[in-house]
């Protein structure tokens, strides 16, 4: 990933800031094509009674706004998902650093497990307080950056933990499926001679499938937690979880709502944003060269 090739050469910091630089732009590119199944996805996670399936549910969010009503939330991705895919990009970036992969041609697979699973951890103190504006704005249908506002006037910076322990499992565990899988799925595409953007597209596509597939019930969970009252949540979060866990428990198939919009999504968003990251790595990579 990130042509492993093409930063060689490079002082550490400058290969650093094109991680980070390249992660902003795979960010956009992400929220642009996935924002409104996700708005889909998390609508019918949250709220199964009022969002009884994905047909209803993709009716009824177009009645509230047509287009528009699947960008809701949208303001709060858009603005930071540069920061957040930044921030993982980052943290990936080092981690292959610290695992010492030199060509990921080349490195044992548990490495990119390793990568992913410290990649994905550190990401989600950045992701998640994001996540809970968007989800209750998604839910809610009010501006993301007003339901932060809201949040933090009423309950202090505190409030944006909301969910926090639920997110941080989650990209544990999802990134640590994700990394190893782009990784390798490119590997042997490439061994197939495939063009290098086929095989981008393809390998980033598979990327995201492997993610959700893998944990998709915690996602479930961290929706619910992160869309129920503040005050709920604030008074006794190990409680909320609890409540949570155990209502989808007592009926299986809600830990798996949404998971039609979510793969629908999941392949070309993936696919996008990572053709995104790699073609915005190499031209940033070869202009330092130049």
């Amino acid at each position: 990933m990130g042509g492993a090739g093409e930063s060689s050469g490079l002082s550490a910091s400058v290969a650093t800031s094109i991680d980070i630089a390249a992660g902003s732009v795979r960010g956009v590119a992400q929220t642009v094509v996935g924002h409104p199944l996700d708005t889909v996805k998390v609508r019918m996670q949250a709220k199964p009674n009022v969002y009884p399936s994905f047909s209803s549910t993709v009716l009824q969010t177009y009645r509230e706004g047509r287009v528009g009503a699947f960008y809701k939330g949208a303001s709060s991705p858009l603005a930071f998902s540069a920061v957040y895919s930044a921030s993982l990009f980052f943290a990936y970036g080092q981690s292959k650093r610290a695992l010492h992969i030199e060509s990921e041609a080349e490195a044992e697979l548990w490495r990119f497990v390793l990568a992913g699973g410290l990649t994905g951890s550190f990401a989600a103190l950045v992701e998640g307080p994001m996540d809970l504006m968007k989800t209750q704005a998604q839910v809610g249908g009010k501006h993301a950056l007003r339901c932060g506002h809201g949040i933090v006037r009423k309950h202090g910076l505190a409030g944006l933990r909301q969910g926090l322990g639920v997110t941080v499992t989650r990209n544990l565990l999802g990134s640590m499926l994700y990394f190893p899988t782009y990784e390798v799925v490119r590997r042997r595409l490439d061994g197939a001679g495939w063009a290098k953007e086929a095989s981008v597209l393809c390998a980033g596509g598979m990327a995201g499938l492997a993610w959700w597939v893998g944990i998709f019930p915690l996602d479930a969970v961290k929706s619910r937690v992160q869309s129920v009252s503040n005050d709920h949540y604030l008074r006794s979060p190990a409680a909320a979880v609890k409540d949570v866990v155990t209502s989808l428990r007592t009926t299986p198939r809600l830990m798996w709502r949404g998971i039609v919009p979510c793969l629908l999504r999941s392949f070309p968003t993936n696919a996008a944003s990572f053709f995104a990251f790699e073609h915005a790595h190499s031209l940033l990579s070869r202009s330092v060269h130049a």
